[in-house]
């Protein structure tokens, strides 16, 4: 039986208790957890983008401006035209 590996990345699940446990555990799925600690790297690798060590660029696939933010989101939402990181600028 072929393994597929599923990763879900969130900062809290609120609604847990809508969560189908009853799919996993007839599945036999195995879930594992952990937690990303931004708030401790964020200002670290701010001051390395300002210091221009880490350019963040790669991440950015399209940049709009904030009139254009309904069709940007709509263009992220749906995954078009390649946009899968977008960035809205006044």
């Amino acid at each position: 039986m072929p393994q597929r590996r599923e990763s879900i990345s969130a900062g809290h699940f609120f609604m847990m208790d809508k969560f189908p446990m009853g799919a996993v555990v007839n599945k036999a799925l195995t879930i594992r957890s952990s937690q990303v600690f931004g708030p401790k790297y964020i200002p670290r690798l701010l001051d390395h983008a300002a210091r221009g060590e880490f350019d963040p660029s790669f991440m950015i696939t399209r940049k709009f401006s904030l009139e254009d933010a309904p069709k940007g989101h709509e263009l992220w939402r749906m995954k078009q035209d390649g946009c899968i990181r977008s960035v809205f600028t006044p």
